[in-house]
């Protein structure tokens, strides 16, 4: 019974992604047509269906978290070079 409820949930899941990538297509394609900014986001499913995509709202919070850390530590290591090299070109090193 419990496999059934899961392939069920999978199976409805993907029912419902698949409708979100088709509206999000067909939806960047209107933009185009009537809108040279694009501003206008189009909500991911767990907006929509909160209770069924709780996990992948998670994971992909902490993958945003994850690329945030990265830039971060990219931008300090650049900020550290471009800072110490300015040093070195006045001779304080």
């Amino acid at each position: 019974m419990e496999s059934f409820a899961r392939a069920e949930r999978r199976r409805v899941q993907e029912q419902i992604t698949s409708r979100f990538q088709l509206a999000d297509l067909i939806g960047l394609h209107m933009q185009k047509l009537f809108d040279d900014k694009n501003e206008i986001a189009m909500p991911h499913t767990w907006d929509v269906y909160p209770e069924l995509f709780a996990e992948e709202k998670e994971a992909y919070k902490r993958r945003q978290k994850a690329e945030a850390l990265e830039r971060a530590k990219i931008s300090r290591k650049e900020y550290a070079a471009k800072y110490n090299e300015m040093r070195r070109q006045r001779g304080l090193f």
